[in-house]
C-alpha cells in the first residue's frame, strides 16, 4: 500500500532528515511558563510552553486541546497551530481568549506527538491564588478595586516580588514607581486627580481609573 505525505508532513520528514532527533519526549519535558494576550488576535490567549532537552528534541505537532478552570468548566479550547517544537525552546499556543477574571488553578491540556505521529497526552496545573483574592492569569498580575478612589491593591504571584512597577497618565507621564515587596501591595491614589492611568509590572500594562 503506497503511504500518502502531506504537505505538512513532508516539512517535518525533511527537517528530521536533516538532523538527527531524538524522540526520548515525555510529559516531563514540559512546562508552562506563563499567559499573555495575543498581540495578533485579540480572541486568543497565548500560552507559553517551555521544553526542555536537548536542542535535538523534536516534539510533532503539539498544540493545546482544552483548558479548565478551578470548576472543571472548560474555559478555553485550542488546536494544531505549530508543526513542531524543538527541544530547549519556548513556544507560545493559542487558545481561545481566557475570561478576564478566571477561576485558578487552570488544568491545560497539551498534545504531542511521537515519531511515529502517535499522541501524547499532558495535563498541566496554572496558578494558584489565596482564598478571596482576585488574580488575573493573563498578567501574572491584577489590581482592584478598580475603578478606585483611595487606593488600589496589587495582588500578584510570589514570582513577581521584587519586579518594579511605573505608573502613568493619560499622557504617558510618570506618576508613581515602586517595587512590589510581596503578593498584596498597596498604591496610594488620594492624592492622584481622576482620570485614565497605566500600570506597568512585568513587561505589561493594566488601565485603572481614578474617580
Amino acid at each position: 500500500m503506497k503511504k500518502i505525505y502531506t504537505t505538512s508532513h513532508l516539512f517535518v520528514i525533511l527537517l528530521i532528515a536533516g538532523t538527527s532527533f531524538s524522540q526520548s519526549i515525555t510529559c516531563d519535558l514540559f512546562s508552562v511558563t506563563g499567559l499573555v494576550p495575543d498581540d495578533f488576535n485579540p480572541d486568543n490567549t497565548l500560552i507559553n510552553i517551555q521544553m526542555g532537552g536537548a536542542e535535538t528534541d523534536f516534539a510533532n505537532y503539539p498544540f493545546i486541546n482544552s483548558v479548565t478552570d478551578c470548576n472543571g468548566a472548560t474555559v478555553a479550547t485550542g488546536g494544531l497551530f505549530f508543526f513542531g517544537q524543538l527541544g530547549n525552546t519556548e513556544q507560545g499556543y493559542p487558545v481561545s481568549a481566557l475570561p478576564e477574571n478566571v477561576c485558578l488553578p487552570l488544568s491545560i491540556e497539551f498534545v504531542f506527538g511521537n515519531d511515529l505521529f502517535e499522541n501524547d497526552t499532558c495535563l498541566f496545573t496554572y496558578g494558584t491564588t489565596a482564598l478571596g483574592a482576585e488574580f488575573n492569569p493573563i498578567l501574572d498580575w491584577t489590581v482592584y478595586p478598580n475603578p478606585t478612589q483611595n487606593e488600589i491593591d496589587i495582588v500578584s504571584s510570589p514570582a513577581t516580588i521584587g519586579a518594579s512597577y511605573i505608573l502613568l497618565n493619560a499622557t504617558g507621564q510618570e506618576i508613581k514607581t515602586g517595587i512590589i515587596l510581596s503578593t498584596k501591595d498597596r498604591i496610594d491614589f488620594s492624592n492622584v486627580p481622576g482620570g485614565f492611568y497605566l500600570l506597568h509590572l512585568n513587561g505589561t500594562f493594566q488601565r485603572i481609573v481614578k474617580d
